[in-house]
């Protein structure tokens, strides 16, 4: 069987940007024409990072090497800007970012649609004065001008080498950063999820900036080995809601397939649990942020726990986190219904998205897990 590359999955992205805009038009007709190649025919082998809109007319597109965390060259990750046509999928330009600067080379992190720009977001580990530096710098939407040299963001004190690997000429310790924008565009959080040092723990690094770029807060928190990362949304006074997979401690501990989800609100000056709205003996085992068009943050998920008979039930849920507040308060829920002898499979249903309703209300997406063999279904619990 042959490898087909990732031009396929690309595709179908911009297919999907296409039909979003002719959903309105129902008379509208698509007549689309993908080309498939072998991965030994592959123009570009390169992962889309990130792709959106930069104009009615246009799309853009950062393609990327990602291959982690770790020592890596800074050449290997080859960053790569696209430009595409939306009516014709076809390539205006393409673009390399210069990541040379005074203080040395730099990953590229990511593009992002910030301020009405593509903004481009990098960083660079120095493991010898022990900090972590990041960058920031407008891109062209036309990409008919090259850009202008990265300016500094911010700098987190990092006095930790990595795993103390010893780090080669033209490499770095890599950690990669994310971004995500508040619902109105006027807050950024970059942050990376699981920055681990010598010492063997984790931290996360984030930074909150506004719409000049200027850092409103900028937090080192230490994440306990008990606790894995799953997701993270930024409000638009800037405070930070981060949802961590927590594994069970004690004789539960040998269990893959226990776990919680806890919400912990962060800003400037504290770090604080988040009320979840939910009764006591209830536990979150899927969760996804989504902004909505009016402003909106909405927390939506399932919750478990056992009801006034003693039964086990899975409840899907539909909140929106309080502005300012570490608290979010339930709008719906209700009871999901399947049959008993498919209760084992029940266990690891999840939450996919969460999508607003063009006239009101929600579409909400769950997914069961089907077993195929046993040794399947304890990994599809575990996650």
């Amino acid at each position: 069987m042959k490898n087909y590359n990732c031009l396929t999955t690309f595709f179908s992205f911009l297919i999907l940007l296409m039909m979003a805009d002719t959903a309105q038009a129902q008379t509208d007709r698509l007549k689309l024409k993908v080309r498939m190649s072998a991965d030994e025919q592959a123009e570009d082998r390169r992962q889309p990072r990130s792709l959106f809109r930069v104009s009615t007319k246009n799309i853009m597109v950062m393609r990327v090497r990602d291959e982690g965390p770790g020592v890596q060259p800074f050449d290997r990750m080859e960053p790569k800007f696209e430009l595409y046509d939306r009516s014709k999928l076809g390539v205006h330009r393409s673009q390399e970012p210069v990541l040379k600067t005074r203080a040395g080379l730099l990953f590229l992190e990511d593009l992002v649609l910030f301020n009405e720009k593509p903004t481009m977001i990098a960083a660079r580990r120095d493991t010898i004065n022990g900090k972590v530096e990041l960058y920031w710098q407008y891109l062209d939407p036309n990409l008919t001008r090259l850009h202008p040299p990265f300016e500094q963001v911010c700098t987190f004190d990092a006095r930790v080498t990595g795993t103390g690997e010893v780090i080669p000429d033209g490499s770095a310790f890599r950690d990669p950063f994310y971004t995500v924008t508040s619902p109105d565009t006027s807050m950024m959080l970059i942050y990376a999820p699981e920055v681990i040092g010598i010492d063997g723990k984790n931290r996360m690094l984030m930074a909150v900036v506004d719409r000049s770029m200027q850092v409103q807060w900028q937090r080192t928190m230490d994440v306990p080995a008990t606790r894995r990362f799953t997701d993270v949304q930024v409000d638009n006074q800037g405070n930070v809601f981060i949802v961590d997979r927590v594994k069970p401690e004690g004789k539960e501990a040998k269990d893959t397939t226990s776990y919680s989800l806890d919400l912990t609100f962060v800003n400037a000056g504290n770090i604080t649990p988040c009320e979840t709205g939910l009764d006591k003996g209830r536990f979150i085992k899927s969760l996804k942020f989504r902004a909505m068009p009016d402003g909106r943050v909405c927390m939506a998920g399932i919750h478990g726990g056992l009801d006034g008979r003693g039964d086990q039930t899975l409840v899907n849920f539909i909140s929106f986190l309080v502005p300012g507040e570490p608290k979010a308060e339930i709008f719906s829920s209700w009871q999901i219904e399947y049959d008993p002898e498919d209760a084992y499979m029940a266990k690891g249903m999840r939450l996919l998205d969460i999508l607003p309703r063009p006239k009101g209300g929600f579409y909400v997406v769950n997914e069961y897990y089907i077993q195929t063999s046993d040794s399947d279904t304890k990994l599809a619990l575990s996650g």
